[in-house]
């Protein structure tokens, strides 16, 4: 992916990089025992360094790390992580533009375009019967409409529909997908809206310096989420959280920006 190349080549222009060597594929989905015996061979060829490693995976197992690698994954358990093991954010497809920011209206409207799976169909169906929320839902059988299923369906269209269902929305459900993430979490934050989950042990970059709790709706079942939706949308500034959540997108998350704000956690 270009964007993972733009990562390396900026990282290999910073001091720090003598120290380390990267791993320039991105792993996608092996199994269990292929990615802990290439994790022992990655390690055993740079003995002397520290290695870093890209896995955009769904998998959430626990994984045996070598003392001189270090992991950036995109799905995983808080409650089983590695003491070298860190969130890799998904930041490959951004929103092409910040949405306008949308009042607190008469409404909260909650949003959500995608694959109805067994994470989401509680919240989905909790939210729709709530009286208060208006919902504003286009759901499909399949990951990302199922283009190769129904041929009448375009990519462009497919795209065209998941935006502006976001940018007609405060809130956008973004319950995890097959792995312990979604992209649509970070796809929200960079158009602008405000991300609602419920939590599944999840593990959130860079919790030391983001007010996640501030920007997000993130709680541990369905009521608790539907609650605070309400309570946001009567007692604070949606618009004004809408702008922060763009905000810290693009200082995180950008190719540069993720990794400038990555190398404390490498040391």
């Amino acid at each position: 992916m270009r964007n993972l190349k733009n990562i390396i080549n900026h990282f290999n222009t910073l001091p720090i990089s003598k120290n380390f060597s990267i791993n320039k594929d991105l792993i996608i989905n092996h199994s269990k025992d292929e990615l802990n015996l290439l994790l022992q061979s990655i390690s055993k060829e740079n003995p002397n360094k520290k290695i870093i490693v890209f896995f955009l995976i769904d998998y959430e197992f626990e994984l045996n790390i070598p003392e001189n690698v270090l992991v950036l994954r995109t799905s995983m358990r808080n409650s089983i992580k590695s003491p070298r093991e860190y969130i890799l954010p998904y930041i490959w497809e951004p929103s092409n533009k910040i949405f306008n920011l949308l009042p607190n209206g008469t409404q909260p409207i909650v949003g959500f375009c995608g694959q109805v799976n067994k994470y989401r169909t509680n919240i989905l169906n909790s939210t729709y019967v709530n009286p208060i929320i208006k919902t504003n839902f286009i759901l499909r059988k399949y990951f990302f409409g199922g283009t190769e299923i129904d041929k009448n369906i375009s990519k462009k269209d497919l795209i065209n529909d998941f935006y502006k269902n976001m940018e007609e929305s405060h809130f956008i459900i973004c319950n995890r997908g097959s792995g312990n993430f979604t992209m649509r979490f970070y796809q929200a934050l960079s158009a602008g809206r405000i991300p609602i989950l419920v939590n599944t042990d999840m593990l959130l970059p860079f919790t030391d310096r983001i007010p996640w709790r501030e920007l997000i709706i993130i709680e541990d079942n369905e009521q608790k989420v539907i609650e605070k939706v309400i309570e946001w949308w009567k007692f604070k500034n949606l618009a004004l959280i809408q702008s922060k959540c763009a905000e810290i997108y693009y200082k995180y998350f950008t190719h540069t920006n993720f990794i400038d704000n990555v190398i404390n956690l490498l040391q």
